[in-house]
C-alpha cells in the first residue's frame, strides 16, 4: 500500500501553495518572539523608556521648581525681616504701657512727665539687637518713635538702619487733651498708615520704615 504524500495528492504544481499555507500558520506572536530572540536589546530599550523620565519631562519639573522658588523666596525673606522688626514693635509696646498708665493717673501732664522720665535713660538702656533708640515726644501728640537697628549681621537690610516706627496716642479718635478722658488707643505707622486710618484714628505721625517689613497693624 502506497502512502500518498501531499505533494502527490495536490500535484507538483501545488508545492508553492503548500509552503504559503504553512507560513501563514505562524502567528504574529511567534514572529515577535523570534524577533526579540534575535534582537534582545530592543526589548531592553523599551523597558528602559517605560521606567524612566524623558528629558523634556525633567526640564518641565525643573522649570516649575524655579518659578515656585522665584515667587516664594522674596516673600520668605520679607517674612524673616518682619519677625526681627517685631522686636522693635514689642519695645515700643512697653513704652506705650507706661504712657497709657501716666495718662490715666494725671492726664496730659502725666504724659509729659512720663516722656521726660523715659528720655533720661541712656541709649544703651533703650537699644537692643534690632532697636537703635526709642524717643518719646513730651508734648502733643506725645508719640513714641522707635528707631530700627539694621546691620550686616542682624538680618535687617542695612538700608533700613535708623528708619522709624511711630506710635501715636488717640483718645476718643483724637490726640489726647486735658479735657478728655478714657483709654488710649495707639496708632502705629511706618512709611504708610492705612491700617490706623481705617480704624478712624487721627493725627497719626508717619514713620519711615518700609511698610513691607512692618507688621500689618503698622502699615
Amino acid at each position: 500500500m502506497r502512502l500518498i504524500s501531499m505533494q502527490d495528492r495536490w500535484g507538483a504544481g501545488s508545492h508553492a501553495s503548500w509552503h504559503a499555507i504553512c507560513f501563514c500558520r505562524i502567528s504574529l506572536k511567534n514572529i515577535r518572539q523570534v524577533s526579540l530572540a534575535i534582537y534582545p536589546e530592543e526589548k531592553f530599550m523599551k523597558r528602559s523608556l517605560q521606567k524612566g523620565f524623558t528629558l523634556i519631562e525633567l526640564m518641565i519639573v525643573v522649570a516649575i521648581i524655579g518659578i515656585l522658588a522665584a515667587v516664594a523666596l522674596p516673600a520668605y525673606q520679607d517674612y524673616t525681616v518682619r519677625s526681627k522688626v517685631s522686636e522693635a514693635v514689642i519695645a515700643g509696646s512697653s513704652v506705650k504701657g507706661l504712657m497709657s498708665e501716666a495718662f490715666q493717673v494725671d492726664s496730659t501732664a502725666g504724659l509729659t512727665a512720663a516722656a521726660d522720665s523715659f528720655n533720661t535713660k541712656l541709649q544703651a538702656e533703650k537699644s537692643s539687637k534690632f532697636v537703635k533708640d526709642i524717643i518719646v515726644n513730651n508734648a502733643t501728640p506725645w508719640n513714641v518713635t522707635v528707631q530700627v537697628l539694621a546691620t550686616t549681621g542682624n538680618g535687617i537690610p542695612t538700608g533700613e538702619d535708623g528708619k522709624t516706627i511711630v506710635f501715636t496716642p488717640n483718645v476718643q479718635k483724637a490726640p489726647p487733651t486735658a479735657t478728655v478722658s478714657g483709654a488710649i488707643d495707639w496708632a502705629c505707622a511706618t512709611a504708610t498708615n492705612a491700617t490706623a486710618t481705617s480704624r478712624g484714628l487721627t493725627g497719626v505721625v508717619a514713620g519711615t520704615l518700609s511698610a513691607k517689613y512692618a507688621p500689618a497693624e503698622c502699615r
